[in-house]
């Protein structure tokens, strides 16, 4: 058995898909598996993956990397992910998107920490690029801190587990197993926050401090594109009504989540609905947050009050100033 089962799952990033394998491939650490799920790319991505695997094959070769490569049609992150997970040798899954890349040491140092540990999920923070690759001189998560050690009566009061992107989140596969197949087949994302809070409900987490991936932030990410919009924002609130049922947490507990009860604040103002209820569901689920500092607590309170109290152009314009600096742009 390996110790990693790398998954990279990917549609249309022609220009991303190199620099994403090279950064695995790169790795100072040997002897894991890597597997590449193609979900339907209509641009060059299929192509450049060949590239790249052919350019580093020997490479591939001295670091003993088994190595698939998976064509499927487009079916969504889900059901590619399903695809890998079904031929899987590794002790932990390491997730990564198609556009983002690696530090070198990234694995060689989640090995040291399992060493110490057998957690359930390891988690670390990302570090920030633009499409061009320039670091933005930022980690995320922004303002709260990543969650860890054994938070499963925690999760289940309020469904709240603090996590980087994709690319900063490692599961132990037995735990990854169990959670799978993922009700979120069908849509073209959120896979991670599913299986992240749903791993925090079955096993330890270990936090490092260290940034270990690059994430890559750009105008067509699927998360920025999803809340500039009404129906992208009722559709976010679905998945997180389809997580919490199917992880067994109370609809009751999940509006303790200040993630879940901004974006049901939001969704009531564009639809022009009765807010003032969600409004102050927010301002609990903030003040009982424990991920968040003091200041920082203070100062989204206060946001979302002049949000909720400002007309309705005003209110769009401080939801999307908000969305765009969470992200990182």
């Amino acid at each position: 058995m390996f110790r990693f089962s790398v998954i990279c799952t990917v549609y249309n990033h022609e220009d991303y898909i190199s620099e994403c394998l090279s950064s695995i491939i790169n790795q100072d650490f040997k002897d894991f598996e890597l597997i590449i799920v193609n979900d339907g790319s209509t641009d060059n991505s299929l192509k450049n993956i060949n590239i790249t695997l052919n350019e580093l094959s020997g490479r591939i070769g001295q670091k003993n990397i088994k190595v698939s490569l998976i064509n499927i049609e487009n079916s969504g992150q889900s059901a590619a992910f399903q695809k890998a997970i079904d031929i899987a040798e590794g002790q932990y899954i390491a997730m990564i998107d198609s556009d983002d890349s690696w530090m070198t040491d990234k694995l060689r140092i989640i090995d040291n920490a399992i060493d110490a540990d057998e957690p359930g999920m390891i988690l670390h923070p990302v570090r920030l690029i633009d499409s061009k690759g320039i670091d933005k001189g930022i980690n995320r998560p922004l303002g709260a801190k990543i969650s860890r050690g054994n938070i499963a009566e925690r999760v289940l009061n309020s469904g709240r587990v603090v996590s980087p992107a994709t690319s900063g989140i490692i599961i132990r596969s037995d735990i990854c197993n169990s959670l799978m197949p993922s009700p979120l087949t069908g849509f073209s994302g959120a896979l991670d926050a599913y299986l992240v809070v749903g791993a925090a409900l079955k096993g330890e987490i270990i936090a490092l401090d260290k940034a270990l991936a690059r994430y890559r932030i750009h105008e067509q990410g699927q998360y920025l594109i999803r809340l500039s919009s009404t129906e992208g924002i009722r559709k976010q609130v679905e998945i997180q009504d389809i997580i919490i049922n199917s992880l067994g947490i109370s609809e009751e507990a999940y509006r303790r989540n200040s993630f879940y009860a901004r974006n049901i604040l939001v969704l009531n103002r564009k639809i022009n609905e009765p807010y003032l209820k969600s409004f102050v569901n927010l301002l609990i689920a903030l003040y009982r947050d424990e991920s968040f500092g003091h200041f920082d607590k203070v100062r989204l309170m206060a946001f979302w009050t002049l949000y909720s109290i400002s007309p309705q152009n005003v209110s769009d314009k401080m939801w999307s100033f908000f969305i765009r600096k969470q992200v990182g742009i």
